[in-house]
């Protein structure tokens, strides 16, 4: 796997962001040689793009950071949407081809691999969500830079946080990413943490010990954290009501959902939702 050693002693420079929508089925990535680097964080779809003679399928979830330089094209059409980053670094960007996610040489630098699968794509599309809407409400070169810079931030902690389970034994790694996957997947319902135990056979306490020790926060922590990140997503993306997003994350009361998204955030979901509403979307 290439990784990108980016030093952040300085912002990187911000140039654009946006969302691209395929407006069909037929659409291919057009052809060009990149003259910065862009990440492509894909949400919906497959999007198919070639980078000089290596052939990339980024799925659901998944991104990609392209380097200056390269000849950038897709190879495949395909219905897909994802969102974009263009920016540039002012000092020299080291790559390293290594198995594991390497080490930062320095605190002031972060490790982004070429590809791969982000730990919470959500948040990442909630951080460029809030960069394309402060670069159309005050277009302060500053204060994108930083936010561009945080997107990377962002990106790396969720791939150094991945590290954590290095200690874990194989079959204690099952298990969390077993209940980090039922979460995901019943992130719909009214998740406990007794119920998940129940669901794996295994005794409450001794599971909220093996999660906490893997992700450094508690079982039922994680779950509300998931939701909330969940519901920022589509505060930010999606025309759903309040009462609506509560409902798909599995609160049985709109005031319980209120109530846990304004503890996390000091903002009601429509104040949320106002403060970021200036999304730059792309057909072309």
């Amino acid at each position: 796997m290439i990784y990108y050693m980016v030093p952040l002693n300085k912002p990187l420079q911000y140039h654009m962001t946006g969302k691209f929508q395929a407006p069909s089925a037929d659409w291919q990535h057009f052809h060009r040689r990149l003259t910065d680097y862009e990440l492509i964080v894909v949400t919906q779809g497959t999007a198919y793009l070639q980078l000089e003679d290596r052939q990339y399928a980024v799925g659901e979830g998944a991104f990609l950071l392209c380097a200056p330089f390269q000849r950038q094209f897709g190879f495949k059409s395909s219905l897909c949407a994802f969102y974009w980053l263009h920016f540039s670094c002012a000092e020299p960007v080291q790559t390293v081809t290594t198995d594991a996610f390497p080490e930062a040489p320095t605190d002031n630098t972060v490790c982004i691999p070429l590809t791969g699968r982000a730990e919470n794509p959500d948040k990442l599309i909630v951080l460029m969500k809030h960069l394309q809407d402060d670069a159309r409400s005050y277009g302060n070169p500053l204060q994108n830079s930083y936010l561009c810079s945080s997107v990377l931030c962002e990106l790396h902690c969720q791939f150094a946080e991945s590290t954590r389970t290095a200690a874990l034994t194989r079959r204690q790694k099952q298990i969390f990413y077993d209940i980090q996957d039922y979460v995901k997947w019943h992130s719909s319902t009214d998740l406990r943490v007794s119920a998940i135990a129940a669901h794996f056979g295994y005794n409450r306490r001794y599971l909220s010990a093996l999660f906490h020790s893997a992700a450094g926060i508690s079982l039922k922590a994680y779950i509300t954290q998931q939701k909330l990140e969940e519901a920022k997503y589509l505060l930010c993306d999606t025309n759903n009501t309040v009462a609506e997003i509560a409902a798909k994350l599995g609160y049985k009361d709109c005031r319980t959902f209120l109530r846990a998204f304004k503890q996390d955030t000091g903002l009601t979901p429509s104040q949320y939702r106002n403060a970021y509403a200036k999304r730059l979307l792309f057909y072309r």
